[in-house]
């Protein structure tokens, strides 16, 4: 398996500029300069390794419902719990 090493250089490629958070799995390696990068716009790294020790389900669950209504701007609740469930049920399979 190869794995990507981001860089400064190619940072935005990989992460746009208003990004509130990024997986890093074991495909990605960041260095040292873009995890600085990183803190300082803001963004929150998640591990994939440690994302279900670290995060209860209920949790996450919020956390995606949240990032539904700012950073995608949908406001339709029922709409919002569905594609949540969506997406911890792909989680959970990956």
């Amino acid at each position: 398996m190869s794995k990507i090493l981001i860089t400064k250089k190619n940072l935005d490629k990989f992460v746009k500029e208003d990004t509130k958070s990024f997986l890093v799995d074991n495909t990605i390696i960041l260095s040292p300069g873009v995890k600085d990068i990183l803190e300082e716009r803001g963004v929150k790294l998640i591990y994939k390794n440690n994302i279900y020790k670290t995060v209860e389900k209920g949790d996450l669950f919020k956390r995606v419902s949240s990032i539904l209504k700012e950073d995608f701007n949908l406001e339709d609740d029922e709409k919002i719990n569905k594609i949540a469930i969506k997406v911890l049920e792909k989680i959970k399979n990956y």
